[in-house]
């Protein structure tokens, strides 16, 4: 096994393939190998596979770790994306109401201003000049 290079994962199907082209290559002829030589290809073979599918697998359940992860801050996102559209809501409708008070508010005042007062009205009879001359008639 000293003539296999050591693997990384690539992740290239073709360095693969060659990677095994190679090791059978290595140990010559099928015709030529004997008992001995055939179990230890196949041994060699199969651990090479073994570590092969190990670095897949291990670099699998990383991608999967990796969108798990993803996925609990989406979900966090969410939560708090829902809770601000609740509070937005909220403070939405106290800011209707205070815009109604402040604009009833308003309207009352614009009526207050167009009625004439006391002192301006003409119409209205004046009671101070009656009320003394009761006094002096009850006095005489």
């Amino acid at each position: 096994m000293s003539n296999l290079k050591a693997l990384q994962p690539s992740g290239q199907p073709a360095e693969l393939e060659g990677s095994i082209r190679e090791l059978v290559l290595q140990q010559g002829g099928a015709g030529r190998q004997t008992n001995d030589n055939c179990e230890k290809s196949a041994g060699e073979l199969a651990s090479l596979l073994n570590r092969v599918s190990g670095d897949a697998t291990r670099e699998i359940d990383h991608l999967v770790e990796a969108l798990i992860h993803l996925r609990q801050r989406l979900d966090e996102g969410a939560t708090r994306i829902h809770h601000d559209m609740g509070e937005f809501a909220s403070l939405s409708q106290s800011v209707m109401q205070l815009t109604n008070i402040v604009s009833d508010g308003m309207s009352n005042l614009t009526k207050i201003e167009k009625t004439p007062s006391i002192a301006e009205d003409t119409s209205a009879p004046d009671f101070s000049t009656s009320g003394s001359s009761e006094k002096s008639h009850a006095t005489d």
